[in-house]
């Protein structure tokens, strides 16, 4: 009895000294296929740090940093661009993070109607700690102050374009100008009123916006126009109503796929005299791509492509743009062009309707915060003999550009895809000088 009493306690004093045993086996094997042991201080397994973020959306890549910690000697598992919806995050085994906004987000923001959004990532550690960090982006919008009809002065006949880079030029004549119109925003930044002067500084039109949300995001809205009788006061007819209703590509997305505009035309005794229904259709290359067509139909008839849009490798600047007739012949193409800054300097249109060729030059003058555009014929500005009945120039003065406002709100509001390109902005240059016809291939059209 003794005997087997001191060969159990033996056996007893190996087990516990590490001595083999199944159960022993199987906890060893456990914490050798861990990186880690986790400490038993549950403060340690806390994750702090930059676990929140801002960033600005602008119009080139740009990219934020931050930094965590595991509170222990536990290491970060290594993300490498780790794709999110509007960007790519990476984190390294020691906690640096960073996030890229996608080279194409600006122009996936130009479908959006939204002011912010969240890109949500997870990340582990090798104790399997899990943590989110949350990238907010910030939309800032530019926007349309006023936009002013300018008579540029001449001699005899002969225009001098040349005047319409000159930033003292063009704010003389702006403020010598009654023909402008100015717009009003909510706090919200969307449009709400537009006010049309003629050349005597009476009001000429007068459109209204009232728009529709839900769940942060704009789903639609009215917009009705007014007609004032010059010279009279305060007399006007409605001109128009229409209501416009947005289509989105999922309940969770804020990219507009379709859009419906109805539209009741009246005359001067209030009756309707026409109206109409247009269907609006977007395709884009991918997720983050940019618009590559747009799909019209009008009054329930069929649909047909009416613009289709051609890119450099389809991420970068619009470089082509055809409209078409509802038998698929094109009847315009534009063909766009950029300075240096990336800023659109001139688009050269074929009207294949008239047989006319002109271009819309932008001339830019940041110190005013304005841009300068204007149409000349192309056989004009060949030949440099531009006159006063071929040209029309207007002043477009922006605000809010100390951030570089990434999205026309004017345009996006009214035409739901917006057009600027970030170019008012501190610290780029004036225009100093316009394309020549060589190299807008004016020469070689016919």
């Amino acid at each position: 009895m003794l005997k087997q009493l001191i060969t159990l306690g033996l056996f007893t004093t190996l087990t516990a000294c590490g001595g083999s045993s199944s159960s022993t086996d199987n906890q060893t094997e456990a914490k050798d296929n861990n990186q880690a042991e986790a400490p038993s201080n549950n403060n340690e397994l806390n994750i702090t740090g930059d676990t929140h973020a801002t960033i600005v959306a602008l119009s080139k890549n740009n990219t934020i940093s931050g930094k965590l910690s595991s509170g222990s000697n536990a290491t970060f598992n290594v993300l490498t661009n780790d794709s999110g919806r509007f960007g790519k995050f990476s984190i390294d085994a020691n906690g640096r993070w960073t996030y890229t906004a996608h080279p194409a987000n600006y122009n996936l923001l130009k479908t959006y109607n939204f002011d912010s959004f969240n890109d949500v990532f997870t990340v582990t550690t090798s104790y399997g700690q899990t943590q989110t960090v949350t990238i907010t982006v910030e939309v800032k919008y530019q926007r349309l102050a006023r936009i002013t009809k300018i008579r540029v002065p001449y001699e005899g006949n002969s225009v001098d374009l040349y005047v319409l880079l000159d930033t003292q030029s063009v704010e003389q004549m702006v403020a010598e100008s009654y023909e402008y119109t100015d717009l009003e925003y909510k706090t919200d930044n969307n449009l709400t009123l537009r006010t049309d002067y003629n050349f005597e500084g009476d009001i000429s039109y007068q459109s209204e916006y009232i728009y529709k949300k839900e769940n942060g995001k704009i789903t639609g809205f009215d917009r009705s126009v007014k007609s004032f009788i010059n010279g009279v006061g305060n007399i006007f007819y409605q001109r128009l109503n229409s209501t416009y209703q947005y289509k989105f590509f999922d309940d969770l997305s804020y990219r507009i796929s379709n859009y419906s505009r109805q539209t009741k035309y009246f005359n001067s005794l209030g009756e309707i005299h026409s109206e109409i229904k247009v269907e609006t259709r977007y395709k884009y290359a991918n997720f983050y791509g940019k618009k590559t067509a747009v799909y019209t139909s009008f009054d329930g008839g069929n649909e047909y492509q009416s613009r289709e849009y051609q890119y450099i490798n389809n991420e970068l600047e619009l470089t082509k743009q055809y409209r078409y007739r509802e038998d698929g012949s094109v009847y315009r193409e534009y063909s766009y062009h950029h300075d240096a800054y990336n800023r659109q300097s001139a688009y050269v249109l074929e009207n294949y309707l008239t047989n006319k060729t002109t271009v819309q030059f932008y001339a830019y003058h940041p110190q005013i915060n304005a841009i300068v555009a204007f149409v000349i014929e192309k056989d004009s500005y060949e030949t440099n003999t531009a006159t006063a009945t071929t040209l029309a120039a207007h002043v477009y003065q922006y605000d809010d550009t100390a951030e570089c406002g990434n999205v026309d709100r004017v345009q996006s509001a009214v035409n739901v895809l917006a057009t600027s390109q970030c170019r008012i902005k501190n610290g780029l240059p004036p225009t100093v000088a316009l394309p020549t016809a060589e190299e807008l291939g004016l020469t070689a059209l016919n």
